[in-house]
Formats: structure tokens, C-alpha cells, sequence
């Protein structure tokens, strides 16, 4: 009877339950074996009646650098023997962050620790070497392939991530079995879209809802045109489907209204593909009424034409007409756009129309930070020009060799270095680029509450009995159900938020959807802070993912119901709370611990 995960530091109670069916009693020797440290390792003696579970317990420490537990129960009575061993993973008792850094390098040789962040004390890198300027660019390639949330707007960002810009993969060096697990996403998103299809033809934002979304239905027939040119297999329905409801946005057919940059962007996609039909109508439409359309709609409007061969002059016009910069906007959840993904997608068009220019001049320097939308379209931008340049190669006789190696040899890679470890890699070029990329779990002093734009506190109220805070005055008990309130509050109305909150080990959520339980559970929105609306749930072992599709501004509520089952000493890391596609707005809540007697 073991947690399903532990976290380093936790002290845990390790339980074997054990039954005889031979004898009316006995008596049974129970040992435990285990990589955690156990405080009394000697084995127990247990008298068991005839099928009668008893319990045999054993106190344990995690130690700090471990990873993985193995744990080996067994018994003996009589002439009777048994055993079992079971693994858990061992995880970081605080949040784990990721954070990068990058620049150029001199010389024959590279010092990693050259390019530390002076915060990185402990945890793992990776390093990146290239010749070429635009790796700090395209390293939002792996970010997008690696995006954690389900969504459909961001699994068919990763298909198009994959094989529309399959040539940008070349200049990023990925491990073949990285590569084969893209691949085996991508099918698995392709059956996702398959279940979530909507009789209409339209898809919803997350998998299996109801309601169409216009923007994720776009992107997601652009994506499943490009699986099937890299010869995925498409379901029929998905094939037939979209493609129908496209031509539905660009002819307005459709019973949903699509913003005119969205019927543009349908054109675009459309635009592409080999059964178009025509679209010269649609073009000149679009062009004529292109007041409405604004600088992202403009662009793919143009980016439409030129597909299409039609139309020069006013593809040069469409150019012409963006605006000298970008405004400096709020997300729009309505159609994706933001300044930074306005600003790569007028590049990629001023690229494709006029293609001597020097579109991409004003584009980001890093892909650190960005969403998915933007990274998808800084990349698109990107791989416009990098086609257009040559990179020499990093060098072949490199100190130590790198893990990985990129498919046109201008990066290297080397994964999985200590940080309290630096090397120096040595054989490199004269100069070029490098990127470090750091994992590590937050020390102490950086584990306290963050507010940028938004706040997050977590509340805890035992069910069970209210006396029991999980304190070590008052702990709780093994089976006491345990209600989880986040308050929520931001300064102003933010869309499609993640809350992450990971579990400590001693505790599993029951479910995540309090609304269809509000008569017996109201603190779920408390009765003077409004509850906010649920849009999605993911429950894993070690962590609870909640999506609000939309969060006004103020104060709000949600709660879960979870159960103590593990009795122990448990951290509980930070839960943080971010918009998906705005990361200038974060919070994260303080860490904490709980204790759980029998």
C-alpha cells in the first residue's frame, strides 16, 4: 500500500498488506528492502487470522538527490513464501523551472559555466552549440513540440511545428528517439481530432467539448493538410470535414460568424491546398473589404494570393498598407493574435512578397517566454530566411563530442550536465552561438509567493474534521477528505489560464469538477467569492491541471476534493497560476507541508 509517487525529503510510512488462506492463524514475517532509508529495517512478525488482511509498517526517508525508489516487500509463515517489489518515481520537493540563457562564443573553446545565470546553483543543463545566427530562434521549436498542455489549439500547433517547418528541424540537433516521439504524438493528435469533431465540421478548443471554436478549426485543417503531405494517415472524417468548413468561413456559410482576420486566415490555409477550388472571388472580396481585416488579416490575405499566383499588385498593396509598428495589445482570444505574433506573421509576408527585403529585421532575438502561437509564426518567419542562408558546420572534431548532432552539422547538442559540474567544450569554430538551458528546483529563498498581474493562494479545509490542518500540532488522518480552494484574483480580464498545482505524495485528488456537487460541497466558490468556470481538467499521479477558459477581473474561487492516503511527512510544492498565451502575467502560491498519522 504505497504512494504513487514520492518527493525527495518526504518521510514515508511504507505499508505491506499481507493475507494467509492456509491456516486459522499464523504467523507471518514480513521484511521490507528499499533505496529510501529505512529507520528500522528489521523485519516484522505479524500474527494473521485465515484470510484476515494485516499490516506490516515501515518508516522511511527520501533522500535529496535521489530520482527513482525501489521498494521490495516479503513474507514468510510456515512453509509458505511470497514477495513483491515495486518502483516509484522520486520527484523534486519544489516547483522545477526551466530558464535559459544565451549568446556568442570566441575561440577555439566554450565554458559552459560562462553562461550560467548567477541563480543556478543546483539541477541539470543543456547546452547548445551552432554556427548560425538564428538558433536562439529556433530553439521555440522544441518548446512547441514539448508544449504540456492537451488542447487542440496546441496539439495541432505541434503538427504543423513538425512538418510544415520539417527543414528547420536540420538546423536544431534532436535525438532520434526525441524524433520518434513526436511522431507518435502527432498520431495520437490526429485521433484526437477525429473524437472531438463536431457534426458541422468544426472543432472545439479542448478535446471532446461542444462548443466550435473558428481559430483552432482554421489551424487545425492547415495542420492536418500538412500531416497528410508528410504521409500521416488522416481519418476520413477529418479529410472530408474540414476542408468543407473552411470554404464555409471564407464564403460565410456558416451559422458561426467569423471575424473578417479569421476568414482570411481561412483563405491562407485554403489557399495551400490542392483542392482550393476557386478563390479568386474570395481574394477580391476580402481585398476590397480589407479595412476590417487589420495587419495579421492583411497578411494572410497576401500570403493567400501568393499562394495562389494571383492578385501581385494588390499583394504588394496589402504590404504596403501595415502599419510602421505593430500596437501594443492585449491577447485576443477571439482570434490568437498578440504584437509579437502580428509582428512575425507581417514579416513572413513582407518576406514572401518582397523577398530582397530585410523583413525580419525587427523579429525577436530569443524564443524565451513566447507562446505557442508566437513561437509558431516567429519560426515560419524565420525559416523563410535561414532557407536563404548557408551555416558552416560546428566542426567535427569536438571535445567531448556532442550527444547529438544536427542533420546540416551547424549545432551541437550535450544533454543532461550537473550544474555544480561545468565543462569546457573545446575544437569549435572561431565564433557562433550557444544556449544553455537549465532545469532546477527552487532553493528556499526563491520559494515564496509571486504576483505579476495576478495572485493565487491555496486554502486547505478538512472535511472530515475541521480540527485536522495537516499541521504537525494537528495532523491529518489517513483517509480524511480534504477540500482545496485556490483563490484567484487579477487586475484584469485574462483568457484561456493554466493552474498547475503539483500534489505532495501522500495525497490523490477525487475530483476535480466540484460544480456537479455544489449542494454538498458550497465553500467550492465560498459563499462571497464568485467561483470561476471550470473549462477543462487534467488529474495526473503527481499533479492537478485546471483551465479557465476566461477570468474577469477580481476575485475568484476554485476547489477540489482530495483524499489523504499515505501517512507521512509530505512537501507540497507552489502551485502556479499563468495565461497561456500572455507570459507577462504569472503567480504562484507558497509552498508548504503536511503531515498524515493512522
Amino acid at each position: 500500500a504505497l504512494p504513487r509517487f514520492l518527493r525527495q525529503g518526504d518521510e514515508v510510512e511504507l505499508r505491506a498488506v499481507s493475507r494467509q488462506r492456509a491456516f486459522p492463524e499464523m504467523a507471518i514475517q514480513i521484511a521490507c528492502q528499499s533505496s529510501l532509508s529505512l529507520s528500522t529495517p528489521g523485519p516484522r512478525e505479524v500474527s494473521a487470522a485465515k484470510d484476515v488482511p494485516v499490516i506490516a509498517r515501515f518508516k522511511a526517508t527520501v533522500p535529496t538527490d535521489a530520482t527513482t525508489a525501489t521498494v521490495t516487500f516479503s513474507a514468510s509463515g510456515g512453509n509458505l513464501t511470497d514477495a513483491v517489489e515495486s518502483a516509484l518515481p522520486i520527484l523534486s520537493p519544489t516547483i522545477v523551472v526551466r530558464e535559459s540563457t544565451a549568446g556568442r562564443w570566441t575561440g577555439p573553446a566554450f565554458a559552459t559555466a560562462s553562461g550560467f545565470d548567477p541563480a543556478w546553483k543546483t539541477g541539470t543543463y543543456d547546452t547548445i552549440l551552432s554556427t548560425s545566427p538564428f538558433i536562439t530562434r529556433l530553439l521555440g521549436l522544441p518548446f512547441v513540440l514539448d508544449y504540456p498542455h492537451g488542447c487542440l489549439e496546441q496539439q495541432s500547433s505541434r503538427i504543423l511545428a513538425y512538418t510544415a517547418m520539417a527543414k528547420v528541424l536540420d538546423a536544431v540537433p534532436v535525438s532520434a528517439d526525441r524524433d520518434a516521439a513526436y511522431q507518435k504524438v502527432i498520431e495520437g493528435s490526429l485521433k484526437e481530432f477525429e473524437r472531438s469533431l463536431l457534426p458541422d465540421g468544426f472543432l472545439p478548443y479542448w478535446p471532446n467539448a461542444t462548443d466550435p471554436n473558428v481559430f483552432v478549426t482554421i489551424q487545425t485543417a492547415w495542420a492536418v493538410a500538412m500531416a497528410s503531405e508528410s504521409g500521416y494517415s488522416i481519418p476520413e472524417d477529418l479529410a472530408n470535414k474540414l476542408p468543407d468548413a473552411l470554404n464555409a468561413i471564407v464564403h460565410r456559410q456558416t451559422r458561426i460568424a467569423a471575424p473578417a482576420t479569421l476568414r482570411a486566415f481561412a483563405f491562407y490555409v485554403l489557399a495551400q491546398s490542392d483542392s482550393a477550388g476557386d478563390l479568386a472571388n474570395a481574394a477580391q472580396e476580402l481585398y476590397i473589404r480589407r479595412d476590417e481585416l487589420g495587419d495579421e488579416g492583411r497578411a494572410f490575405l497576401a500570403l493567400g494570393m501568393n499562394a495562389l499566383d494571383i492578385l501581385p499588385a494588390e499583394q504588394k498593396n496589402l504590404i504596403k498598407e501595415f502599419s510602421a509598428k505593430p500596437d501594443d495589445r492585449s491577447f485576443d482570444p477571439l482570434t490568437f493574435s498578440s504584437t509579437t505574433r502580428t509582428t512575425a506573421i507581417c514579416a513572413l509576408a513582407r518576406a514572401t512578397v518582397f523577398p530582397d527585403s530585410n523583413a525580419l529585421a525587427n523579429l525577436p532575438d530569443t524564443s524565451a517566454a513566447l507562446s505557442t502561437q508566437e513561437n509558431l509564426w516567429l519560426l515560419l518567419a524565420l525559416d523563410s530566411q535561414r532557407q536563404r542562408s548557408k551555416t558552416p558546420p560546428l566542426g567535427k572534431k569536438l571535445q567531448p563530442e556532442p550527444a547529438v548532432r544536427s542533420v546540416d552539422t551547424s549545432a551541437g547538442a550535450w544533454d543532461g550536465g550537473n550544474l555544480a559540474q561545468p565543462f569546457t567544450i573545446s575544437g569549435l569554430p572561431k565564433s557562433g552561438h550557444f544556449v544553455l538551458t537549465a532545469r532546477r528546483s527552487l532553493p528556499p529563498e526563491e520559494q515564496v509567493p509571486v504576483s505579476r498581474g495576478m495572485s493565487l493562494g491555496r486554502v486547505v479545509r478538512n472535511l472530515t474534521d475541521p480540527k485536522r490542518t495537516g499541521s504537525p500540532d494537528s495532523p491529518f488522518r489517513l483517509g480524511d477528505e480534504v477540500l482545496i480552494s485556490y483563490r484567484m484574483t487579477s487586475e484584469k480580464a485574462q483568457s484561456f489560464i493554466a493552474l498547475e498545482d503539483p500534489l505532495p505524495a501522500g495525497m490523490e485528488v477525487i475530483n476535480p469538477n466540484l460544480a456537479m456537487f455544489g449542494a454538498l460541497y458550497p465553500a467550492a466558490g465560498t459563499s462571497d467569492i464568485p467561483a470561476a468556470d471550470l473549462s477543462h481538467a487534467e488529474m495526473r499521479d503527481d499533479q492537478t491541471n485546471l483551465y479557465f477558459d476566461s477570468l474577469s477581473p477580481g476575485l475568484h474561487s476554485y476547489a477540489v476534493l482530495a483524499r489523504a492516503t499515505s501517512v507521512g511527512r509530505f512537501a507540497w510544492p507552489s502551485a502556479q497560476m499563468t495565461p497561456m498565451y500572455d507570459a507577462r502575467f504569472t503567480a504562484r502560491s507558497a509552498a508548504t507541508t503536511f503531515l498524515v498519522i493512522e
